[in-house]
């Protein structure tokens, strides 16, 4: 009956009350079995019995006040502190949407959502998802808050891409997570032989939308040019979306990004950029295959 103290606090007395009474219940336990049994020795409960047992009473009641404020604690307060507290300069760029209505432009759509995603990782003030993240929301109807919540990110980073026989039309948006707002949007109509830019040009818009800090050495990395080519930069665009097809037992994504960096090298062999990923893809591509114990292709 001592295990709940009523309102969680402890009565004057209520210490010596207990002393008292487990003392007295000693000597009367101890008569009631000398009737039936040889007399034993007594034995009487000390100060350090009496404690544990006054400490367990303490923890009754520390219990149940705990219980009793959770159980009457709203649930509306129980939210994740992400999803209002992350700062606006950590984002999530989801995957491109192709408008287009043609499965061959969905190259298009995932090269330029990598490439923007990269723009955007080189400032020191942003904090950036990897696309690996972000691909688990493809193709599903997730709200802005939730995906912000997900990702600890306080922007989201949405696009769509439409092409018309040569132009190309980016819509990107983006979006504050925690309250669901637009903090810009915009429209870039490009000729298809002139996408070069894209990706740092948004690149340059979102970092001006979010008051980011870009350093010098950053602001020389968004106007370096990769190449003059638009055919060299079409074919890595390709490379770049085939590269993420990689799955167990099946490398061909890899196999075909290798085919056109190589063609892309072709086209401009200073082309730094589809050098780099070209040895990634070709590191890749041998790992594989000693992953799953099949002996390489020779190489032409």
């Amino acid at each position: 009956q001592w295990s709940r103290v009523p309102g969680g606090a402890v009565p004057a007395g209520f210490v010596d009350q207990v002393t008292r009474l487990l003392t007295e219940a000693a000597p009367r336990a101890s008569a009631t079995t000398a009737r039936s049994a040889p007399a034993r020795p007594i034995r009487r409960l000390g100060p350090i019995t009496v404690a544990a047992l006054l400490i367990a009473v303490g923890v009754g009641v520390f219990i149940e006040r705990t219980h009793v404020r959770l159980r009457s604690a709203p649930t509306a307060s129980v939210v994740p502190a992400t999803a209002r507290t992350a700062s606006r300069k950590s984002i999530a760029v989801m995957p491109f949407e192709n408008l287009s209505g043609r499965a061959e432009d969905n190259y298009l759509a995932d090269g330029l959502q990598e490439e923007i995603l990269n723009a955007l990782a080189r400032f020191s003030d942003f904090k950036v998802i990897s696309r690996t993240s972000v691909m688990q929301f493809r193709g599903k109807t997730r709200s802005i808050e939730e995906i912000g919540r997900v990702l600890n990110v306080g922007s989201v980073l949405e696009g769509s891409i439409r092409r018309d026989a040569s132009t190309l039309r980016l819509t990107v948006q983006l979006i504050d997570a925690r309250n669901d707002t637009h903090i810009m949007a915009t429209n870039y109509d490009r000729d298809l032989s002139h996408l070069l830019d894209l990706q740092s040009a948004v690149a340059r818009q979102v970092a001006s939308a979010l008051a980011a800090t870009v350093t010098n050495y950053e602001k020389g990395e968004l106007a370096r040019v990769v190449t003059n080519n638009g055919d060299a930069y079409d074919r890595y665009l390709r490379a770049v979306a085939e590269f993420g097809k990689l799955v167990p037992n099946d490398d061909s994504g890899v196999e075909e990004s290798i085919r056109l960096l190589e063609e892309a090298l072709r086209l401009d062999p200073d082309y730094a950029d589809a050098l780099a990923l070209l040895a990634q893809a070709q590191i890749l591509h041998y790992q594989t295959y000693a992953l799953w114990r099949r002996p390489p292709p020779a190489r032409k």
